[in-house]
């Protein structure tokens, strides 16, 4: 019969779907969250807070994200992360830097989300949301009222990958998620 293939394609395409966003008041859908939130999650899980036990911890988050006022939801997660890890260490944080031992500055070379989307239609649709977090922390004695000396400085480094895939735009969505090390270039020899 002639009508098998017609019936088959015409089965697949009743299937067929289209994600509509309707997000938060932020407009980041949700896997961006996830994305970014992975990738935030798994740089700075390295970060040392112990050194900072009993001593008054301003910290400070400097991003090249646009923001109207305060933190861009971006340098904000990343600050409650560093704040949590301060606090898990015993350190006091401090809203300024007047009553603070120490500045603890938080610099984002990069913090973002790529979304990738590949498609063979009505067969197979594939979602990549790539987020990087990328930075270092800096450590500031403040004890004299002024910057004085570097403490500590640590880089930190992370891609995440979140892939959403569906075929024949019925079964899925088919995820996974992983934190990787970004391939960086190599730093340029010291002259």
């Amino acid at each position: 019969m002639k009508t098998t293939p017609l019936v088959l394609v015409l089965v697949l395409a009743v299937g067929c779907a289209t994600k509509i966003y309707e997000g938060p008041t932020s407009g980041r859908a949700a896997e961006a969250q996830v994305a970014i939130s992975l990738a935030a999650d798994s740089a700075l899980e390295a970060f040392d807070a112990e050194p900072y036990r009993a001593q008054a911890v301003a910290v400070e988050v400097y991003g090249l994200t646009e923001k109207l006022e305060g933190y861009s939801p971006e340098e904000g997660y990343l600050r409650s992360l560093v704040v949590r890890k301060l606090v898990q260490a015993g350190a006091r944080v401090v809203e300024g830097r007047a009553d603070a031992d120490i500045l603890l500055a938080i610099s984002l070379d990069a913090a973002g989300v790529d979304v990738i989307r590949r498609d063979l239609p009505l067969i197979y649709h594939h979602t990549t949301f790539r987020g990087l977090v990328r930075g270092r922390a800096v450590a500031y004695s403040l004890r004299e009222r002024a910057v004085t000396g570097i403490i500590a400085a640590t880089g930190f480094s992370r891609e995440s990958i979140y892939r959403e895939i569906y075929i024949f735009y019925v079964f899925g969505p088919i995820t996974t998620r992983e934190a990787v090390a970004p391939k960086l270039e190599p730093a340029p020899p010291a002259k």
